[in-house]
């Protein structure tokens, strides 16, 4: 679709074209299924994948590549403010995070990353510049899926729901801003503990590169979780004659929802993440915690 407006030196176009594909699987179950005892699971997994087969803008096959635009601005970091840490290019998929591979910290506090020269060679560099960027990995899952069971037991039921993800790398943009302690009156435990610890020598180092705030894949963390969502515990007991004058049915629940997350994440819940859109894995500093809650309930029906 091609908008034009009243002046005729610019036109807006839409051309880009994405590519999505997939396959779901679905299955349920009865395990048991007795007098007193019935037990039923589900079970879903999903496999995703895209690639951007097309762009449009002056970028197209500039210098003999490929289309790309530079997105995920850093919103605030010691000279990288503004900085991409992800390309969007044709013939990759979206979410590829762009930056330095990490090899150290040096005594001097200075990051050290790799280059990568055209005969295949490694070098390592103390003062990256842009051409030793590359692609780190994606943020995208490698599967998402899905498992419930529900279990009754003569009077007694328990319902569980868990979801999570395999695969797929965050980038932990609280690490990478209070993790280093130059510039900020806040910090992270872990700052003082690891390689991270190292970034503190810009108070006695005489190189005014020391601690600079470097985006690379030493804040890209593993996105895999499992979480139970939700889970219930009821009971109905059995009534009396005399009760059932006035009552017909009794039940008692006790809930919890967001109950665990399994993960080694160390940023907060990653489910929170979004994997969505042109920015996916993107765990900036501007997010709202999930809420646990434990819940007791009791219900009647006259």
């Amino acid at each position: 679709m091609e908008i034009f407006e009243a002046n005729p030196i610019r036109k807006w176009g839409n051309f880009g074209t994405i590519d999505n594909y997939g396959l779901e699987l679905l299955l349920n179950g009865v395990i048991v299924k007795n007098t007193d005892l019935d037990w039923n699971i589900g079970f879903n997994i999903a496999w995703n994948k895209n690639k951007v087969v097309r762009m449009t803008g002056k970028q197209a096959e500039v210098g003999g590549e490929a289309a790309f635009f530079d997105v995920g601005d850093i919103s605030r970091g010691d000279g990288e403010t503004g900085v991409s840490v992800m390309r969007l290019a044709e013939g990759q998929p979206i979410g590829n995070f762009y930056g330095f591979k990490y090899y150290g910290i040096n005594s001097s506090g200075e990051w050290v990353f790799e280059r990568h020269y055209d005969d295949g060679t490694v070098g390592y560099t103390s003062d990256p510049l842009n051409s030793d960027k590359m692609i780190l990995g994606n943020a995208q899952p490698w599967a998402i899926f899905g498992f419930n069971t529900v279990v009754r037991y003569k009077q007694f039921d328990f319902t569980a729901n868990f979801r999570g993800q395999i695969g797929g790398l965050i980038f932990n943009e609280t690490r990478y801003f209070y993790e280093n302690t130059r510039g900020v009156e806040n910090a992270l435990s872990s700052a003082f503990q690891g390689d991270a610890q190292l970034l503190t020598a810009w108070k006695t180092s005489g190189s005014l590169s020391a601690s600079k705030r470097r985006f690379s894949d030493f804040y890209l963390e593993n996105a895999s979780f499992l979480k139970l969502n939700d889970l219930t515990i009821g009971y109905t007991p059995v009534l009396s004659e005399s009760t059932r004058k006035y009552i017909n049915n009794m039940r008692i629940t006790l809930t919890g929802q967001n109950v665990f997350t399994l993960t080694g994440y160390s940023g907060h819940d990653p489910s929170t993440v979004s994997m969505a859109g042109l920015t996916p894995g993107f765990d900036r500093r501007t997010y709202y915690p999930l809420q646990r809650s434990v819940n007791l309930g009791l219900s009647f029906t006259f």
